[in-house]
């Protein structure tokens, strides 16, 4: 058995969050242009672009994921899969836990989680020259209700400093101005830190077990 799933064409995030269920449902989904065909209905109501938010409800022989925003809808979906045995412990597919034979299910469900942060982030370093390593962070940072991301970029200075100091050395001035940078670096990560926390940190309510 499949379930149809519907999103308004009108929201790019929606249909990637369509994509994400046909992609770890391997059959178990399929797409629908027509809402009352569906047995998933993915829907903001669009009430906070920062407050993040979001429902699994089911009704009348369907399931509801609904967001506050289209981000939120997202964080719904992954939640979702993480009750079959889904999870997402870092970046990319070595990271992830994909059960063999998920019995999905969109009966039982009534529950709701909200952000008790508005901004919930991490820092990281991904490598300029792997572009697939800083989509595989973009995708673990929405599996896991991040909603900011900052950027280290020692890694990058140092990469072009010596493209133009040398590639054998770095001169007397590029070290300097590359610890000048660090330092610069440190302070505002250590503001940056005490307001973004390392954990998502959502709150849920009511029964999300099927």
């Amino acid at each position: 058995m499949s379930f149809k799933v519907y999103a308004s064409s009108e929201s790019s995030v929606l249909q990637v969050g369509i994509e994400e269920l046909l992609l770890y449902g391997k059959g178990a989904f399929t797409r629908t242009d027509t809402r009352d065909k569906a047995d998933i209905v993915l829907e903001s109501d669009n009430s906070s672009k920062f407050n993040d938010s979001f429902s699994l409800k089911s009704e009348n022989g369907r399931l509801y994921i609904r967001g506050s925003n289209p981000r939120s809808v997202l964080y719904g979906i992954f939640d979702y899969l993480r009750y079959f045995g889904f999870d997402f412990l870092y970046p990319g597919k070595e990271g992830e836990i994909i059960p063999e034979n998920p019995a999905f299910t969109i009966d039982g469900f009534d529950c709701q989680s909200s952000a008790d942060r508005q901004f919930r982030g991490i820092a990281a370093s991904p490598n300029a020259d792997n572009l697939q390593q800083g989509y595989d962070l973009i995708r673990f940072l929405v599996q896991n209700k991040y909603n900011i991301y900052f950027l280290i970029l020692q890694y990058l200075f140092i990469k072009y400093l010596n493209y133009f100091f040398g590639n054998y050395f770095l001169s007397l001035f590029s070290s300097l101005l590359l610890v000048l940078i660090v330092k610069i670096y440190e302070r505002i990560n250590a503001q940056i830190s005490k307001v973004i926390p390392h954990k998502s940190s959502i709150n849920s309510s009511g029964n999300c077990q099927p």
